[in-house]
């Protein structure tokens, strides 16, 4: 029985749950932009990406954090739960997708709102697959168009006009026949040097102006048709809000009508398919049962259990000892007085459902 459960155990610990993701810069590039992953509240990985992709394969049954950070830029983080039953763990999951994107600071704009997620990915059971909680995601939803609102009123305020450029005042000719003079330098005063103008230069013949009217006359104004004339566009607080948090709540509703379509699929293959595949699939799923049942179930080893409770200042830890012929292995429940319960496994930290269904699989209940 402890091979079996150590088989399992390492199953449900082998799988991985790929993750693929686009980091983009606004109004900037990628220098200096780095993203920092935990693990459990402890530092795992620090990525330098090169572009705008990344990408990572998180554990099952962890809790990670990802901070996109970049000098001047706002920090944003996404939170990662990978929390799934063993049996789901053992189909796998397709590769997940989300956007992230980072804006420049702007004096003045409260920017509390991130440091906390900007978006959590869980297991969800109503897709039976990788997706953001949609209710985390509406509880921030007021706040996020708060900063965006506050964030484009500054951004504008920040923009500086430009100036005009001063316009050069040409200093006043001589008349002919008047001294020229020069002004004094730095060596010392000079001697006016004087020029005179024996004839009055002519000035030039003037330029005929009648081709260039009559060839503006002749230029028509098309009129603008429908299609030309600018649309304008309302502006979306939906588009802007994915815009500002993580831009994957499209690819939520597009991975459920995906889904819908695929059962309609499977509803009409279904109902074309005639009376003997039907019959055939039934006989070959009971002919595969009937081999499985044929393979010999291994033995149970017996297992003692000792359960003690030792009580600290601040937390009460619950450990139980299972003990075979061979092995022993010690589990703990850390309960603190702040709420946070906490399991392990030799030392080494499980989750919840891991620490509850390990004593029913070894002692065999």
């Amino acid at each position: 029985m402890l091979l079996i459960f150590l088989f399992i155990e390492s199953v449900a610990w082998g799988q991985k749950i790929k993750f693929f993701g686009k980091f983009v810069i606004e109004k900037g590039d990628m220098d200096k932009a780095v993203i920092y992953i935990e693990k459990n509240g402890k530092p795992v990985k620090t990525l330098y990406p090169n572009g705008q992709k990344f990408e990572f394969e998180c554990d099952i049954n962890a809790d990670y954090l990802f901070k996109f950070e970049k000098p001047g830029y706002i920090t944003k983080k996404i939170s990662i739960n990978s929390t799934v039953a063993q049996d789901r763990a053992e189909e796998g999951f397709d590769p997940y997708k989300f956007n992230v994107y980072l804006f420049p600071q702007v004096e003045g704009v409260n920017t509390v709102i991130f440091n906390q997620p900007v978006g959590k990915i869980m297991y969800k059971s109503d897709l039976d697959d990788i997706g953001f909680d949609t209710d985390y995601t509406k509880s921030i939803e007021a706040e996020m168009k708060e900063f965006e609102a506050a964030y484009k009123e500054k951004e504008k305020e920040a923009i500086v006009p430009p100036q005009p450029m001063p316009v050069a005042v040409a200093e006043p000719k001589p008349p002919a026949g008047q001294p020229k003079t020069i002004p004094q330098t730095q060596g010392g005063p000079l001697q006016p040097k004087q020029e005179f103008e024996t004839q009055p230069k002519q000035s030039p013949p003037p330029v005929a102006l009648a081709p260039v009217i009559e060839e503006d006359k002749s230029k028509k104004i098309a009129p603008v048709t429908e299609q030309e004339k600018p649309k304008k566009v309302a502006p979306v607080m939906d588009q802007d809000f994915k815009k500002y948090s993580t831009g994957s709540e499209e690819a939520e509703r597009r991975k459920a009508l995906l889904a819908a379509e695929d059962d309609e699929r499977r509803r009409k293959m279904l109902a074309v398919m005639s009376g003997d595949e039907v019959r055939r699939n039934d006989i070959a799923g009971r002919i595969e049962l009937e081999k499985r049942m044929q393979y010999p179930q291994p033995k149970i080893p017996s297992y003692t259990r000792t359960e003690n409770t030792i009580k600290e200042s601040r937390r009460e830890i619950t450990e139980i000892i299972l003990t075979s012929q061979f092995t022993i292995t010690t589990y703990r429940k850390v309960q603190c007085d702040f709420g946070g319960i906490y399991y392990f496994r030799n030392e080494m930290s499980i989750s919840k459902w891991m620490f509850d269904n390990a004593f029913s699989t070894m002692l065999g209940g």
